[in-house]
């Protein structure tokens, strides 16, 4: 093996290593507007707020949201929860608006949290799984700092409360009808922000070449 083949495999290796690597240098931290279709077909809409740490392609997070009957008013809810998620497709894309690139991203999410109804009566405890599609990119100074954008839908379970059934007489008799699991679709757009590893900000830096070409 020549000596410029082997400059040419150590290159090779070294510009692999920094692309497939995760750069998160701490959470990250941001918001969202939220809206959810329950189960009696109540329709809600809010903002959340989240905290997550990543470490490779695994992260958890800290989520809460409040939300508001859109109807009159007359329902809210606020949830604490936390998330497990999965990074399953990250790739570099050209971004449409600049000449930089960002990193286009899916997340296999699954999601526990509690509830705080005002205006119905329902189970606090929900459970449920969900995507996300995250474009990531870099600030347009020579910060470390990543700006996501957010967009994640989820499908939440509750166990419904259980109906009491009563017949009157001389003997007294109460069954109660087994529990069924009620469904609700959650919907968010959203953006987080934190810091990088210089190495892994570097990729979405304004491309020279193409800065100078344009007009």
């Amino acid at each position: 093996m020549t000596s410029r083949t082997r400059q040419t495999l150590l290159v090779l290796i070294a510009t692999t290593g920094v692309a497939s690597a995760e750069g998160e240098y701490g959470p990250m931290f941001g918001g969202s507007l939220v809206g959810s279709h329950e189960a009696d077909a109540t329709e809600l809409g809010g903002v959340g707020l989240e905290l997550g740490i990543w470490r490779g392609r695994f992260g958890v997070a800290l989520e809460g949201s409040h939300l508001r009957e859109i109807a009159n008013e007359s329902t809210f809810v606020t949830t604490f929860g936390a998330s497990a998620r999965v990074l399953v497709v990250q790739h570099l894309i050209p971004s449409l608006l600049e000449p930089r690139d960002v990193e286009l991203g899916l997340e296999i999410q699954g999601i526990v949290e509690r509830a705080w109804w005002e205006g119905a009566t329902r189970e606090p405890f929900r459970y449920g799984l969900g995507v996300a599609i995250r474009l990531r990119g870099g600030s347009d100074d020579l910060s470390n700092l990543l700006a996501e954008s957010r967009l994640f839908v989820r499908v939440m379970a509750s166990r419904s409360a259980s109906t009491d059934l009563g017949i009157s007489g001389s003997t007294s008799l109460a069954m109660t009808a087994p529990d069924e699991r009620e469904l609700g679709v959650v919907v968010g757009l959203g953006a987080t922000f934190g810091g990088g590893y210089p190495d892994y900000v570097q990729r979405f830096r304004p491309r020279p070449l193409d800065t100078m070409l344009e007009p």
